[in-house]
């Protein structure tokens, strides 16, 4: 995506207690939109998330200017989250760099709508 003229980056987190805010804050910080990727859905979480989008966007919350954080669910039922799944994630992210969010979770690779 880069070669295409995206300016991304990617951040794992490779543990989820104790939560590494910091490092979150650190590397995000400066972005203007952050897409998650959770593999995972939350019952009854506010917008109806994903665990770590919750997470991501708690640590991101008391900055000055604090990025947007959109959260993408897949992977769900054994589905591979695919190449063509990430370019379209990353095409919603850069569609929101200057607009509202008005959806701030979406489902990716599932049958169906969802909602």
């Amino acid at each position: 995506m880069r070669k295409q003229g995206y300016k991304v980056g990617m951040l794992r987190i490779r543990w989820f207690r104790p939560f590494p805010t910091k490092d979150v804050i650190r590397y995000l910080s400066n972005a203007r939109v952050v897409c998650v990727i959770d593999r995972d859905y939350s019952m009854g979480s506010p917008n109806r998330g994903g665990v770590v989008y919750h997470e991501i966007r708690s640590s991101l919350y008391d900055l000055d200017q604090r990025p947007k954080v959109l959260n993408f669910i897949g992977g769900l039922g054994g589905r591979e989250i695919t190449i063509q799944d990430v370019e379209k994630i990353i095409k919603i992210g850069y569609e929101h760099r200057d607009t509202p969010i008005t959806k701030p979770v979406y489902w990716v690779g599932i049958r169906g709508d969802p909602w």
